[in-house]
């Protein structure tokens, strides 16, 4: 069986080295074999820097309601409207289709109207720039003949239709998985249909966006790990730009000091593959919930930053904290570094840190372990009464923050 990514790819003659006058040319092949201008070059056509790009796919993954679909409705409408969203950003206003498989007209209105009210804004106020289709029974776009090739579906011409009348910047595809009728793991079949996206994305100049879902089960997951990805590990090879989206683990509940019950009102998005740009840290969202003119309460994704206590502190704050570390656990004693050895967690400067600036024992570490790395804290030693030598720090007084 032939790999059907190569189907319209005619077999070529050698060109005949002997023959000066030989002017044949491949069809299906571009070639650079000169110099060239560097200046020349155009420059990439994003549509978000990072994000998406015209001719690309981007795909985002994630367990089952973890926020992919909340999400995407944010950054539709931040690319509608022009406007910034956390660290997405786009150039002039843009217009967005979204194919959803899973959910309906109403169910895609109301997540707008949720983070449209939030921004004080109205369904007119896209002004017609964001779509959204829906098969009306199954969502299938590409099926795999008896002969292995992958054919467009009657609901593909619909939507391809639609795409020429309202050419889009953004195709939004959710999920990847109703989209075909392929094994998930076949990595032939996914690397032919994802090919069939990144083709639809270039010949309508358009990025294209595709939903996937995570591994099952993900007790531990990992964000940022394109191995997450469920199914073939073509999806992660033919997408230009690929995101993790998971809910916030319970050590990181316990780091940022947000209470269990609440954490999965957070989730986070990781950069797992960027052939155009640098990988970032991870890009936190929180979900708030808005109740429509209807009465129901609907929920919506917003940026989110995690709390950081020494930017959040004033220096009368800070110095407060260093006032408490001189003074020591007790005349004549040092705090120490760390939790680690002997009478070390009774003596660690964090407990200071947590009890002055109201923060987690990991942002307390943290923080010690800046203050040490600048200087601000340096290590000594002084004698205990009965162990003899210790060690622990003493703050440097030049380096204080200014009142």
């Amino acid at each position: 069986m032939t790999d059907p990514i190569w189907d319209n790819v005619v077999p070529l003659r050698a060109r005949d080295d002997t023959d000066p006058q030989s002017t044949e040319q491949p069809n299906h092949l571009w070639i650079s074999d000169g110099d060239w201008d560097e200046a020349d070059i155009p420059k990439r056509k994003w549509v978000s820097r990072g994000y998406f790009l015209r001719g690309s796919v981007t795909v985002i993954s994630g367990p089952g309601s973890s926020g992919k679909s909340m999400l995407t409705v944010a950054w539709a409408t931040a690319l509608a409207m022009d406007c910034a969203l956390g660290r997405f950003r786009t150039e002039g206003q843009n217009r967005v289709l979204i194919y959803n498989t899973e959910d309906d007209q109403d169910e895609q209105r109301r997540r707008f109207s949720a983070i449209l009210g939030h921004m004080r804004l109205t369904p007119a106020d896209l002004g017609n720039r964001v779509a959204m289709l829906g098969p009306q029974n199954v969502g299938t776009l590409l099926e795999r003949n008896r002969d292995g090739q992958f054919v467009r579906t009657e609901t593909f011409r619909h939507l391809l239709a639609y795409v020429k009348t309202f050419k889009p910047d953004v195709l939004v595809l959710d999920p990847l998985v109703e989209l075909h009728n392929a094994e998930e793991n076949d990595n032939t079949a996914l690397r032919a249909v994802l090919a069939e996206l990144r083709s639809l994305a270039v010949q309508h100049e358009m990025a294209v966006l595709v939903l996937h879902h995570s591994r099952k089960p993900l007790s531990t997951p990992t964000p940022g790990d394109p191995d997450t990805l469920r199914g073939a590990s073509a999806i992660v090879g033919a997408a230009r730009v690929v995101f993790t989206v998971n809910v916030m683990s319970e050590e990181e509940a316990a780091a940022f000091n947000i209470p269990p019950s609440d954490r999965r009102d957070y989730f986070r998005v990781d950069s797992a593959k960027s052939n155009y740009s640098r990988a970032s840290d991870a890009e936190w969202f929180h979900r708030h919930a808005r109740t429509l003119r209807n009465g129901e309460e609907v929920p919506f994704a917003w940026p989110w930053n995690p709390p950081n206590p020494l930017k959040q502190a004033t220096p009368q704050d800070l110095n407060a904290v260093l006032d408490a570390i001189v003074a020591g656990p007790s005349p004549g004693f040092l705090y120490a570094k760390s939790k680690r050895g002997r009478g070390g967690g009774d003596r660690w400067a964090g407990n200071v840190v947590m009890a002055k600036l109201d923060c987690s024992e990991p942002q307390a570490k943290d923080i010690i372990g800046k203050w040490l790395e600048t200087g601000l804290l340096f290590e000594a030693t002084f004698q205990h009464p009965k162990d003899g030598e210790k060690a622990g720090v003493k703050v440097n007084p030049n380096k204080r923050p200014s009142l």
